[in-house]
């Protein structure tokens, strides 16, 4: 019989303490541009079922929700025109759009 050493260990996920996400009026934009120009193209996620555990505040309390919302709003901020979606709020640096999720 084969032993493979890999299946023996569990390897446990670590996450950050907190998060940082967009400010409440943002994030839903970041959502939407994400919805809207890229999950259209490349349909990833289930909105609806999305958006019932961002309204259910599940991205609050569940750390793998937390990093699927910081996903989708990072690339939903490179469809923005919002000056807080980049580094130092600073238009003139537009690759670094979505980076501070």
């Amino acid at each position: 019989m084969i032993c493979l050493q890999w299946l023996r260990h569990r390897v446990l996920p670590s996450y950050p303490e907190s998060f940082l996400f967009p400010p409440e009026d943002l994030l839903p934009q970041l959502v939407d541009l994400y919805f809207e120009v890229v999950n259209t193209y490349e349909p990833l996620l289930h909105r609806p079922t999305f958006q019932n555990g961002l309204n259910d505040q599940l991205h609050l309390k569940n750390p793998e929700f937390a990093m699927l919302v910081l996903l989708v709003c990072a690339i939903g901020a490179r469809y923005s025109d919002d000056d807080r979606v980049f580094l130092d709020n600073r238009r003139e640096l537009p690759e670094s759009a979505g980076a501070k999720w």
